[in-house]
């Protein structure tokens, strides 16, 4: 009994948000689930309830369609997504092998994926909005990544889940992009672009720390910081403000030894006597 109501919950879960945001269709998303649920106590089979990570895998990996396309964004087919049709077959394969093996071993979703069209979104938005729909990531962990590319715009994004934004910073990935994909790009090596970028993502993501040192250097100081210019004005004022600081604590230094019978005091001239005096 604990497991029919324990099923029931995840049919309703499952059956009504799908109906409601997909399509707006709630009394259709009542009539689903309540279908599912005079099934379930009639004793026919359990159907299959898997997490929206879970379900795009499994079709993945059987070449379906786990999210159907839209006007505005294409479907998730797997997990590179080559829309644009920039990425030869042989680099889309290595790829797949690259974050299947990511996900196997750290559970991390990344997904590469190339647009036609930004459909006048800026890259910012229309990233978000492609995650959101792919729902990638795990449930509850938010670990999921989307390198996106859109030829037309010439505009990269990595977009990333809540559970790696302290590891995939905004600066980490800026630097990314800048130095491992777009140089590429700009000799029209989309393939190599792509794949660099996918493999700088795994070494962050895997712990190495090179790429982050890199991508986030130390502050600079103070003093490099300044003007050559005002730095050459301020340094001879600087020198003589020092000097005279130097002097006077020599000074008084010499006068306390002199009072304590440390030191002796220094003889005062009074004036040179002229000769033939």
């Amino acid at each position: 009994m604990r497991r029919i109501f324990a099923t029931i919950a995840l049919l309703v879960a499952a059956a009504m948000p799908a109906a409601a945001l997909e399509s707006g269709d709630f009394s259709g998303g009542v009539t689903a689930a309540s279908d599912s649920i005079i099934r379930v106590l009639s004793g026919e089979q359990l159907p299959d309830v898997r997490s929206p990570a879970q379900v795009a895998q499994r079709l993945a990996q059987n070449n379906d369609v786990a999210t159907p396309a839209t006007a505005d964004f294409p479907a998730l087919s797997g997990r590179v997504v080559d829309d644009a049709g920039i990425l030869d077959a042989g680099t889309r394969e290595q790829l797949r092998g690259k974050l299947a093996a990511l996900e196997a071993r750290s559970g991390t979703q990344l997904v590469v994926a190339t647009v036609k069209s930004l459909r006048g979104n800026s890259i910012e938005e229309y990233a978000n909005r492609l995650f959101r729909r792919w729902q990638l990531g795990q449930k509850g962990t938010n670990n999921g990544v989307l390198l996106l590319y859109a030829p037309a715009e010439r505009k990269i994004r990595i977009e990333v889940g809540y559970g790696l934004e302290g590891t995939l910073t905004d600066a980490i990935t800026k630097f990314i992009i800048a130095n491992a994909i777009t140089p590429r790009f700009k000799a029209n090596d989309f393939s190599g672009g792509m794949t660099r970028g996918v493999d700088d993502i795994i070494k962050l993501l895997s712990g190495d720390e090179k790429i982050r040192r890199k991508a986030t250097p130390s502050a600079p100081s103070w003093f490099t910081s300044i003007d050559p210019g005002v730095l050459f004005f301020l340094l001879p004022i600087a020198f003589f403000i020092i000097s005279g600081a130097v002097m006077g604590g020599l000074k008084l230094i010499h006068e306390l030894l002199v009072s304590w019978g440390w030191a002796k005091p220094r003889p005062r001239t009074i004036g040179t006597p002229s000769a033939g005096k």
